[in-house]
């Protein structure tokens, strides 16, 4: 979970300070939208963390390992087009949504293993059910900017 929360807040930031200089608007809201999704994300999982009594802040064990080889290079990838001057958004899109994917896995597969420790992390384990289904339709909007995201950048911009 730790891991999870770490490169979470790492692509959060990343969509953050993408939106700050995007050049088109579908792609600033699409950004700043999975900024405060993802941090939403984080502030969950750092909850089951110390309801675990585990320190949130603590070093982790080898998250390449933990969190998955798909979900580590998702993010690699995602954070790569977010540092670049002119990022290929299609690459980029792809590379969200397949980190998107690997952490609704998770959060699913978090939720359960609550449900299985204790009832005491019952509202925890709900919670992470929703936000499994908020990052489905995290996806699914995404899915429908895509389109929109790419054919602006594609048109040259109006003079004003």
């Amino acid at each position: 979970m730790k891991c999870m929360a770490q490169a979470a807040t790492a692509l959060a930031q990343g969509l953050e300070d993408f939106a700050g200089r995007a050049h088109s608007e579908a792609s600033r809201l699409y950004a700043h939208y999975a900024s405060h999704d993802l941090r939403k994300l984080i502030m969950l999982l750092r909850k089951v963390v110390e309801a675990l009594s585990y320190s949130p802040d603590g070093p982790a064990e080898d998250c390449v390992e933990a969190a998955g080889r798909l979900t580590v290079e998702s993010l690699n990838e995602a954070l790569k087009a977010l540092g670049s001057v002119n990022p290929d958004q299609a690459k980029l899109i792809d590379a969200e949504s397949r980190f998107i994917e690997a952490a609704m896995v998770h959060a699913l597969a978090y939720a359960k293993a609550l449900t299985m420790l204790s009832q005491s992390h019952k509202h925890l384990a709900i919670a992470l059910g929703e936000a499994a289904k908020n990052l489905h339709g995290h996806l699914e909007m995404l899915e429908k900017l895509k389109p929109l995201i790419l054919s602006e950048l594609s048109t040259p911009a109006q003079p004003s």
